[in-house]
């Protein structure tokens, strides 16, 4: 599982402000933001997701691969 870190508002992640960064999670579509949230914040294993939102696991491996695509190109 991957350890979170915990940032104060206005700071920065990897040279990317917190609100640029929570404002383009927000635009994602809901279906690839909940798949991404769930597994990289809420640290979910890809089964469990898929076992919650009752999707295939390829379903979910997919979304989260286009969740993050979306996420670098709208940070760049």
């Amino acid at each position: 599982m991957q350890e979170l870190v915990l940032v104060q508002p206005g700071q920065s992640i990897g040279g990317t402000p917190t609100r640029e960064l929570e404002r383009s999670v927000e635009e994602l579509p809901e279906k690839l933001r909940l798949v991404l949230l769930l597994s990289a914040l809420q640290g979910y294993t890809l089964e469990e997701v898929s076992s919650m939102l009752g999707i295939p696991i390829g379903t979910v491996k997919s979304r989260l691969f286009f969740a993050r695509k979306q996420l670098a190109e709208k940070l760049r």
